[in-house]
């Protein structure tokens, strides 16, 4: 498993608060009342997204996917539903994540489930519980997956968040290989500061090499920001071993007004030609309230040298199916 597989699961990690450290920890799973809150038709409760793609055949945008973001009255978000739209126009189920919180609104736990269409039912997955300092900062997080065979959660990462001076530090990861039996060292990254800057300029991510027994440089970006403090560029640079130095393949560049990012556009790194390329680009637009409520994504055409427009997600409070025809008419040219 490489770094950039590893850093996808930061995006869905479970959160615990308990303060000991420790490796041996048991996976925690304390949600409910889910099933009534997934049942509410209470729409100022419900945030949906709905992806509206190409289609080639048809030379038309068609509805195809849609996320629902269910609120507790405190606006805290409990679920997220994925659902895919069948050539009848139904919504059939795909995934779902639920969520839960501590007395501080931190996030205690995230539990992923698929649908089983066979059944008719939702299995278990992933399950992340994660550890707090007594400051709330992050301290612990543990990754487990679900064993459908003995119905039992497998450990599969542990994490460790190191800070100095209240700013992030390293993080240290952990995995659990079935056939070893334990907790070995994997990958860490580590961040660097200029003076008293909140906002790292670099990280770097280092692998472990098992057989050596010491850390090996993998990758690094290397950040920019605005007066302001928001992200504006990143780097990734992977570490040639033979060479001894670091190779540029990708780039980030952000637009952002206030806290809301409306821009992201991907560069790649052409080595024989020795120049950057447009990859991707993301557009977000923001209603009067600062609300998501439209982003486009966009592919290089390198042979027209423009951007392609291939996806839009349409985020409106809209659930019930009936309200499918209202959202396939809003962009069909």
């Amino acid at each position: 498993m490489g770094y950039k597989k590893l850093l996808i699961i930061f995006s869905i990690l479970v959160v615990n608060t308990f303060y000991v450290n420790s490796m041996e920890r048991g996976p925690k799973l304390s949600i409910s009342g889910i099933d009534t809150l997934l049942t509410s038709q209470n729409t100022t409760n419900i945030d949906t997204s709905f992806s509206i793609e190409w289609n080639e055949d048809s030379a038309r945008w068609k509805v195809g996917s849609r996320t629902v973001k269910y609120f507790a009255d405190d606006d805290e978000l409990k679920a997220v539903l994925e659902q895919k739209q069948s050539k009848k126009g139904d919504w059939d189920n795909v995934s779902r994540v639920l969520y839960s919180y501590n007395s501080r609104g931190k996030k205690v736990e995230e539990l992923k489930q698929l649908w089983d269409s066979k059944e008719s039912k939702w299995i278990n997955k992933k399950l992340n519980n994660l550890y707090y300092e007594s400051d709330n900062n992050l301290s612990n997080i543990y990754v487990y997956n679900w064993n459908r065979r003995s119905e039992n959660w497998n450990k599969y990462l542990y994490l460790v968040v190191k800070y100095n001076r209240g700013r992030k530090k390293e993080i240290i990861t952990r995995i659990y290989p079935n056939e070893i039996d334990k907790w070995t060292k994997y990958e860490k990254i580590v961040y660097h500061y200029r003076s008293e800057s909140a906002n790292p300029y670099q990280s770097i991510i280092w692998q472990w090499d098992q057989n050596n027994k010491e850390w090996e440089k993998n990758g690094r970006y290397y950040l920019t920001y605005s007066t302001s403090g928001n992200l504006i560029s990143k780097t990734l640079s992977t570490w040639n071993q033979l060479r001894k130095n670091w190779s540029k393949n990708k780039k980030y560049f952000y637009s952002w007004e206030g806290d809301k990012k409306t821009l992201e556009i991907k560069q790649i790194r052409d080595i024989e030609e020795g120049k950057w390329i447009n990859k991707s680009k993301l557009v977000q637009e923001y209603d009067d309230k600062g609300k998501l409520k439209l982003k486009k994504q966009y592919k290089w055409d390198s042979s027209t040298q423009e951007w392609d427009l291939h996806q839009r997600s349409i985020y409106s409070p809209i659930f019930q199916n009936s309200e499918k025809q209202k959202v396939d008419s809003i962009y069909t040219d």
